[in-house]
């Protein structure tokens, strides 16, 4: 039988640094998705449905695009407040502390767990079940990427429109900030 293992190289051995670790990894795989998630002119909408709709793995990628970015950001969110409620540890710069507190407050507006809700349970939802009905506009409308003129972007699913543009802008804050070098520094506590 033949074994192998695939592992990151050089674990932190210290709690801190290995949560702020797993936040830059799952904040790198949340921006690896933005040029969906990036405003698109409607020609450009257009060309990417054609493509959808001649190559079935164009769709595999749109709907696994919807679930990596949920998960990533669910991930973020759950790193983050192990972090900030890690005893004697803290946020290692006010940087990362002010790019935190960006991120949740971006994360409670964003409408994350909902969407999550709705793509974890489609099934449940579309035989009828599910625990969140309320939130159902169409359930024959799939998975999609919006966004307008303004700025905003969403994507949706069974027609419900879950805004993420502000969640990604905090996502890019919160990389810029875990990139400080991992010094001697004082924590930050917050929250």
């Amino acid at each position: 039988m033949i074994h192998s293992t695939v592992t990151l190289n050089d674990q932190p051995a210290e709690p801190r640094l290995l949560l702020e670790r797993n936040v830059q990894h799952y904040a790198g795989l949340v921006q690896s998705i933005l040029p969906r998630l990036s405003p698109m002119e409607p020609e450009e909408l257009a060309k990417q449905y054609v493509t959808m709709m001649e190559n079935e793995r164009a769709v595999w990628a749109w709907l696994s695009d919807a679930h990596v970015l949920a998960i990533g950001l669910r991930q973020i969110q759950e790193h983050l407040e192990r972090l900030r409620r890690l005893k004697g540890a803290g946020f290692r710069t006010s940087q990362i502390a002010q790019a935190a507190e960006q991120f949740f407050r971006a994360y409670k507006t964003a409408d994350v767990s909902n969407l999550r809700d709705l793509l974890e349970h489609q099934a449940e939802y579309i035989a009828g079940g599910g625990t969140k009905r309320r939130l159902i506009v169409d359930v024959t409308q799939s998975v999609s990427f919006g966004n307008d003129a303004s700025g905003k972007v969403w994507v949706s699913i069974f027609g419900r429109q879950c805004r993420v543009d502000p969640i990604v802008r905090a996502v890019a804050a919160l990389e810029v900030a875990l990139r400080e070098p991992k010094g001697e520094t004082t924590p930050t506590f917050s929250g």
